[in-house]
């Protein structure tokens, strides 16, 4: 390195320190939600400012002279952790991190700290970020505001912080900006390294994170892959050069014992109180823009209103189907499953559908595809299957024998220990007898993959969980297939049901399908029932169980009605 670049690098190592250095004034005057303590290397008080006394119930005449390890609780305190702390700061100048403190009158906050060791002095300033997150006295809920792996806020807590933030700002008539960091390359598994790579990768960023932005900005985890940063007194244009200098340093870094460098990072940004005044809207925002930016090939963007409708012009992609399972944009719809002869509900289809926050409510036929041609078809199935087998539970300690179906995709049925696996889990984790779970595999997927769907079928059949054939009579099943597979009940496609009891050919088709099933021991249910003369037909002709909008339309939980079935008039 040459003299000139050595006195570069001091003069930006110098321009840093001042720069930290003039925050840190800062929080001193002028913010009453961030305290600063200024210690010496033995940890004892010497200077505490009114934000201090706020967090923590202390006043100065009551702390300053006494260890700072009075903030801790005695089992952090046995353990040596506050002075294992200032050792590490001594060392390394900085540390960043989340714990928790204990205040005045006893009880327990999550608290966000900078440690900061002077040149030439015995002192180490502590500031002290309120999360925003009581705790209570044991300090247990910690764990669901804290990401294990990296420390910081998840996604949760962020919501609480900036919440908070927002009232503060509009208290202060002050502005701030979220910025929604996304390291895209590692969530479509384009990074080559391992899994433990990865989480040391993501523990790495959130160091760069928290060492990059000021004490007073809150940095959060919100994702596997994803961060979010409030910035105090940032404008839009402020927080685009932020953006702008922070993914190329993340692009550029290089990871400790990693050789690969990071995968591209992509940015939204979105602006109080420019594009939203709540916490959610503002998140909501920034996650949009992010989109854009995906969708544009471009590494930062700003919110803008046009967005919005420009997401109804491009195609759904992988990252917005996984954003939205990991968002909880997903339902479940219930379709009942009616005994055609009492009008008794037996049990119910579950339906999944997409909340998407720009599109709306989407049919699966716009997802699923989507998620079988990019990978992302394992983790939508768990979702179903984890929200449908602890509905089943909740309705059986009501007392009410409902059955639930789960759609399976084809391509499930080639893992056959993973699906099992996942199903027994589920059915042993809420404690649900096998025989109120029914696995719906699709017609088409005996043609694609017969042996595949036997080998997996016969082992869900083992441990008590039912299967049903959908979309009998498409044609893609031969009799041979369906003698050989091990399937409980097939449910007839609804272009073959619609027009029974008004087409003669189509009741004739049914009826032999009706006796076919019964030879072999099947059981059968009729989809697509949409009339009153359907479901006289059907039961004339032997068909005892059905569903369709002529009897009960999907819906959600909340107005699902599982009371009987008004009987037609014959």
């Amino acid at each position: 390195m040459s003299s000139l670049d050595l006195e570069k690098r001091k003069s930006v190592t110098k321009n840093e320190k001042d720069y930290e250095n003039s925050i840190y004034k800062e929080l001193v005057e002028a913010d009453e939600q961030c305290g600063m303590i200024i210690l010496d290397l033995k940890g004892v008080i010497r200077s505490w400012n009114s934000g201090a006394e706020n967090i923590t119930g202390y006043s100065s005449e009551e702390i300053i002279g006494k260890n700072y390890s009075v903030l801790y609780s005695s089992e952090d305190v046995a353990k040596a952790i506050p002075f294992a702390t200032l050792g590490v700061t001594e060392q390394s100048e900085r540390v960043d991190g989340q714990g928790i403190i204990v205040r005045k009158d006893g009880s327990k906050l999550a608290i966000q700290r900078t440690f900061l060791a002077q040149k030439n002095k015995i002192i180490a300033h502590l500031f002290v970020r309120d999360l925003g997150v009581s705790l209570g006295q044991d300090g247990s809920s910690l764990i669901e505001h804290l990401d294990s792996l990296t420390g910081l806020p998840n996604r949760d807590a962020l919501l609480i912080i900036l919440e908070r933030e927002l009232e503060d700002a509009r208290r202060r008539s002050d502005i701030l900006s979220l910025l929604s960091i996304d390291i895209s390359q590692l969530k479509q598994g384009n990074y080559s390294g391992t899994r433990s790579h990865r989480s040391r990768m993501i523990a790495e960023i959130g160091r760069i994170l928290r060492t990059r932005f000021r004490g007073v900005d809150t940095v959060a985890r919100v994702d596997f892959e994803e961060f979010a940063v409030i910035i105090r007194n940032s404008t839009p244009a402020i927080a685009y050069t932020i953006g702008l200098e922070l993914s190329q340093k993340l692009e550029s870094f290089a990871f400790p014992g990693i050789s690969e460098k990071l995968p591209q990072s992509i940015i939204g940004i979105a602006s109080f109180p420019e594009h939203d005044s709540s916490a959610t809207g503002l998140l909501d925002m920034a996650e949009i823009a992010l989109a854009n930016a995906r969708y544009q090939k471009s590494s930062v963007m700003i919110y803008s209103g046009e967005q919005d409708s420009s997401l109804y012009d491009r195609p759904l992609t992988r990252e917005d189907l996984r954003a939205g399972i990991d968002l909880n944009q997903l339902v479940l719809h219930f379709q009942p499953q009616v005994d055609l002869k009492t009008g008794v509900i037996c049990g119910v289809e579950a339906l999944v559908r997409w909340n998407h926050p720009v599109r709306g409510l989407l049919a699966p036929d716009l997802f699923i595809p989507l998620a079988e041609e990019t990978g992302v078809i394992n983790e939508l199935t768990q979702w179903v299957m984890e929200k449908s087998i602890s509905q089943a539970k909740i309705w059986q300690d009501e007392g009410r024998e409902i059955v639930v179906g789960v759609n399976i995709s084809p391509l499930s049925l080639y893992d056959t220990g993973g699906m099992v696996d996942l199903v027994e889990g589920l059915l042993n984790k809420y404690k649900l007898p096998a025989r109120f779970l029914e696995l719906e595999i699709v017609e088409t997927a005996m043609a694609q993959a017969h042996e595949h769907a036997a080998f997996t079928l016969h082992a869900l059949r083992n441990i008590g969980v039912e299967t049903s054939l959908d979309d009998f009579g498409t044609g893609h099943s031969c009799l041979s297939q369906l003698r050989n597979l091990p399937v409980d009940r097939i449910k007839v496609d609804k272009h073959l049901i619609q027009n029974v009891g008004e087409m003669a050919e189509d009741g004739a088709i049914v009826k032999w399908i009706l006796h076919l099933a019964q030879d072999l021991g099947l059981k059968v249910i009729a989809e697509g029932i949409e009339s009153e003369i359907c479901w006289n037909a059907l039961v004339k002709i032997g068909c005892v169980m059905g569903q369709g909008y002529g009897l009960r339309r999907p819906t959600g939980v909340e107005t699902l009605n599982l009371e009987p079935v008004l009987l037609p008039l014959n």
